[in-house]
């Protein structure tokens, strides 16, 4: 290794180092050992009266960043340090304390509803974690955020979920219906603990759900209007 042949340099930090500790300074938190790995000893060795030893690691040399994270959580305990930093940072309560501030614009986020089909992954994290980039970077401007999450519970997908363990056969379009209601259900339930876990800055207690009457209503509705439009476009024509 290049770095383990250039001995001056390591003996001036190894001086410095001791230079600092002698004389209160803060360069240098600890001696400086030039040993390497690869390194055949005495080729980078310390020399007696230098700082360090031939069982310091170069490692031991480099002034990183100490955390207290671990490296990598798997299992209930990543749940469990995902539910300690929402609670200590106080991100459930993010969205109705910016909404109870004074701001004289208000920015809307059109949610893209995700599908209710299954457990939450990447796909998700990465949806949700930008906009709520977006969100915070708005509020950060001084705006009031409006976001209303929700999920779109209708479609193919999420009918071939329900019954892909079951038999088709006897069941009613309307059973099909209600075990598809239930998985999605279940699916909502499941992506938004994770969406909470992760710390999206959202008006969780009204999110909107497309199986909901009021919401089919709406749909309806809008439905007609634009097909009253059409009809009256076409007799004008």
């Amino acid at each position: 290794m290049l770095l383990c042949r250039v001995s001056p340099v390591y003996q001036t930090l190894a001086r410095w180092g001791l230079r600092s500790q002698r004389g209160g300074g803060l360069l240098l938190s600890r001696p400086v050992s030039s040993r390497c790995h690869g390194v055949s000893p005495g080729e980078g060795s310390a020399q007696p009266g230098e700082a360090g030893s031939a069982q310091t690691l170069y490692r031991d040399t480099v002034l990183l960043p100490r955390t207290e994270f671990p490296m990598k959580l798997t299992g209930q305990k990543l749940l469990d340090r995902e539910l300690q930093i929402q609670q200590e940072c106080g991100f459930a309560e993010l969205y109705s304390w910016q909404r109870e501030r004074k701001a004289k614009k208000e920015f809307c986020l059109h949610d893209g509803p995700p599908y209710a089909n299954g457990d939450p992954h990447v796909g998700h994290a990465l949806n949700k974690i930008l906009k709520d980039i977006r969100n915070r970077f708005e509020m950060l401007r001084g705006r009031q955020i409006h976001y209303i999450p929700g999920w779109d519970c209708h479609g193919l997908p999420i009918e071939l979920k329900a019954l892909g363990e079951l038999s088709t056969s006897g069941l009613s379009p309307l059973q099909i219906r209600q075990k598809a209601r239930e998985f999605a259900e279940g699916a909502i339930a499941r992506q938004k603990a994770a969406f909470q876990r992760w710390g999206v800055m959202a008006n969780w207690e009204q999110c909107y759900y497309t199986f909901d009457g009021a919401y089919e209503a709406a749909q309806l509705k809008v439905f007609q209007e634009m097909h009253s439009k059409v009809v009256t476009s076409a007799l004008h024509t």
